[in-house]
């Protein structure tokens, strides 16, 4: 028999906890007041271990604001920032891999320093929810070949059935138009944008890569060129089509995509349209499935016709080992380096081999 190492992930807990994460920002310039701030949370790798799952990944904010000049504006600022936590995992060891996904429960800000002054910083509170699975790596020791020189085996296999995750985070990037048609009236300057959410409607799975198709939906605030400066805002909604290339992904693969605005930028192109470019932030976790074949029953089964020459003259044109010239001679290995002990292995080009049987004489 010959046996080998079948490595699998057996799935051992699967569990939502929350936890806070907070977050301070320089602000970007003077202000007289905070109109809006949406925070986005985006996980980028996840290690397990030593009963912790370290978490680390980026925060979105997107901040809407009033200037605090002498005519006062509207503006939006964009802020990333990187993150770590770990949270409690009671039975993880090292050898454990964890799968998670983030979600944002809730965000709360608080104004610190001289508010109209640079100097001044927002407190974000973030309550995060993060969804586990925390699967533990365990091996079996299984028969994947049996031969037998004499007799003719009778096998039966059984399919093995084995899952890995893993994690993936791509940056794309998307634009599109906004008309507003013929009845509006001029636009002066785009004021800001809000953060935006992501709507997927498929994505498919393809050998060295998937395509994820949705559309991004965001509100655009902009003023008119009117005598009252009129300030209004439209509801864009921009399509896109990406085709990411990986490696891992298959066919058969089970995606799980997110998609997160990362930073949107807004511009009037002419009188009465908008130019939109998006940078997302593509987050994916793949499964795949891989069928393995494990003998699981062998037989004897007839025994076989041996060659009843004294002596045979073979040459075998290829063996990684000494088991795979065996059956192809079927005799023994023992039998095989008793006989050639010059024979090295593996065989890459054809080689002699010769085998001789004692005989015993009527």
């Amino acid at each position: 028999q010959k046996k080998d190492i079948i490595n699998y992930v057996d799935i051992v807990s699967a569990t939502a906890q929350e936890f806070d994460l907070n977050v301070e920002l320089d602000l970007p310039t003077s202000i007289s007041s905070i109109l809006s701030i949406d925070a986005t949370t985006v996980l980028k790798n996840v290690e397990a271990g030593n009963d912790l799952v370290a978490l680390q990944g980026e925060i979105y904010c997107n901040m809407i604001y009033l200037t605090a000049d002498d005519e006062p504006k509207l503006k939006n600022h964009h802020y990333i920032q990187e993150f770590a936590h770990e949270i409690l995992a009671n039975g993880v060891v090292i050898s454990d891999f964890a799968n998670a996904s983030l979600e944002n429960i809730s965000t709360t800000y608080e104004l610190t320093g001289e508010i109209n002054s640079a100097k001044g910083t927002v407190v974000l509170d973030n309550k995060i929810k993060v969804n586990l699975i925390i699967g533990q790596a365990k091996s079996v020791e299984a028969v994947v070949d049996a031969f037998c020189p004499k007799y003719i085996l009778e096998t039966e296999f059984a399919d093995f059935e084995q899952q890995s995750a893993s994690n993936c985070c791509n940056i794309e990037k998307i634009d599109g138009n906004i008309n507003l048609g013929e009845d509006s009236s001029r636009i002066d300057k785009v004021l800001c944008v809000g953060e935006g959410n992501i709507v997927v409607q498929s994505v498919n799975a393809e050998n060295g890569g998937f395509s994820v198709s949705g559309k991004l939906v965001c509100d655009v605030v902009y003023k008119l060129d009117n005598d009252e400066g009129s300030i209004e805002s439209v509801l864009a909604e921009i399509p896109f089509d990406l085709s990411i290339k990986n490696e891992i992904v298959r066919e058969n693969s089970v995606l799980r995509v997110d998609i997160k605005p990362r930073e949107i930028d807004a511009r009037n192109k002419k009188a009465k349209e908008i130019d939109l470019l998006a940078e997302l932030n593509v987050y994916t976790t793949i499964v795949n499935s891989e069928l393995e074949k494990v003998l699981n029953n062998i037989t004897l089964g007839a025994k076989r016709n041996q060659n009843s020459a004294a002596l045979g003259y073979y040459i075998i044109p290829q063996a990684e080992t000494l088991w795979d010239a065996s059956k192809m001679l079927l005799v023994s290995g023992e039998m095989i380096m008793q006989q050639n002990p010059d024979l090295q292995f593996p065989i890459n080009t054809p080689q002699k081999v010769i085998i001789y049987r004692q005989k015993v004489m009527d």
